[in-house]
């Protein structure tokens, strides 16, 4: 619950060099100001930018740094607008400052505390927590929270690291402030209805304890997609169709999130029933399956190929899976295995690789029943047509070279 009465502070982040968006990339905090008044006014003072250091003479801001250390499953940690690098730094009653209360525990996701390097070396450098991390309680004061935003706290904390877990592309705060009381906050309510955390790991429920809850939450964020892969699919303009497979794409990759934080081997547990598994496994084969079309249809042929061999990988384990449990038999569809050789042979040809393809394009066809399948045909015949093609070319070529 958030608390009306504590200050609210906002980092609006950038990513790379892609626009800035409030609706998409704005975090929004509450500072903890009953218990941590110095360390508050701090932050606060670095949001705004309203000081001037008194040792460089320099504004004291924090618009226009960066995350420069990001750790997954730990934290995500900035505020160095000196350096940029983990050693600069400065806070508006100079260079350190003392620590001022431990009662709050670092307990939860999502927590703002102050980074140092030893007891009383508070500067200006934050992070904000990822999981719990009880091994820093009574060593760094936990002095706010994120109470909207926690998705982009999760795109950083997932970003590409680098040496010193420092991210690949910048990742800046753009712009920040202070939101005045009753100030609405820039975020909107989204569109598509999907108010469920894009992260499972910022839900109240526990997925290990709630499987069927997230087996529901998982359908509804896939109807959410389906909608838009049917409106990317019917739109006639380019732009609009780009923009629509990509939500989708996001909205199949948030439902699959979802039912992999039920079990790293969900045939295997008990606390789901042989329905609920069955249900479970056409929801994620499902949602794979689309996330490939949606990929294949913004040329992401890579995706398309790596989304389909997740439905094969998850064949392969159903059927030894079935060998041991003949009466709860569980399996990817014939039919939902060819889809997936066809795609993966598709996109390895895009990527001309055109023998490996061949081979997965007939392996699809010969899933289908015996039953021939137009387009899996016309698309064997096509990359034949190629293999042949390439091969004359680069036999006139070698005959050139002894000419």
């Amino acid at each position: 619950m958030t608390n009306t009465t504590y200050p609210r502070c906002f980092f609006d982040i950038q990513f790379g060099n892609r626009p800035v968006s409030v609706s998409t990339g704005r975090i929004v905090m509450e500072m903890y100001q009953d218990t941590c008044p110095r360390t508050v006014a701090n932050f606060i003072s670095l949001c705004q930018g309203d000081q001037i250091s008194a040792v460089s003479g320099k504004q004291l801001h924090y618009k226009g740094s960066g995350f420069h250390r990001v750790i997954k499953s730990f934290m995500i940690q900035g505020g160095d607008f000196t350096r940029g690098d983990g050693t600069g730094g400065e806070s508006i009653y100079g260079e350190k400052f003392e620590d001022e209360d431990f009662s709050r525990l670092h307990e939860r996701p999502g927590l703002l505390s102050m980074a140092n390097a030893g007891p009383n070396t508070n500067g200006s450098q934050f992070f904000i927590t990822t999981c719990p991390t009880p091994h820093l309680n009574g060593k760094h004061v936990v002095f706010g929270r994120v109470i909207k935003g926690m998705s982009v706290v999760r795109s950083i904390e997932n970003c590409e690291k680098g040496a010193n877990d420092k991210p690949l592309e910048d990742i800046m705060i753009a712009d920040c402030g202070v939101l005045a009381e009753g100030e609405e906050d820039g975020i909107p309510i989204p569109d598509d209805g999907d108010v469920l955390p894009e992260y499972t790991e910022d839900h109240d429920l526990i997925p290990e304890d709630h499987p069927t809850e997230y087996i529901a939450f998982a359908s509804q964020i896939k109807t959410i997609g389906n909608t838009l892969l049917k409106q990317a699919l019917a739109s006639t303009d380019s732009t609009a169709a780009q923009s629509f497979f990509s939500k989708a794409i996001a909205k199949y990759e948030k439902a699959v999130r979802y039912l992999e934080a039920i079990n790293p081997s969900p045939e295997e547990a008990t606390e789901l029933t042989y329905e609920a598994k069955l249900e479970f496994f056409a929801l994620k084969v499902s949602c794979l399956s689309n996330l490939s079309l949606a990929s294949g249809k913004i040329s992401d042929w890579a995706g398309q190929q790596r989304y389909s061999e997740r439905i094969l990988s998850i064949a392969e384990t159903l059927a030894t899976y079935t060998v041991k449990h003949s009466t709860t038999p569980l399996m990817v569809t014939p039919a939902d295995q060819s889809k997936a050789y066809f795609r993966v042979g598709q996109a390895l040809v895009k990527q001309l690789q055109y023998e490996q393809g061949c081979k997965m394009l007939e392996r699809a066809q010969s899933l289908t029943s015996g039953t021939p399948d137009a387009m899996i045909i016309k698309t064997i015949n096509e990359t034949q047509r190629m293999i042949k093609e390439r091969a004359a070319k680069e036999k006139r070529m070698y005959q050139k070279m002894f000419e």
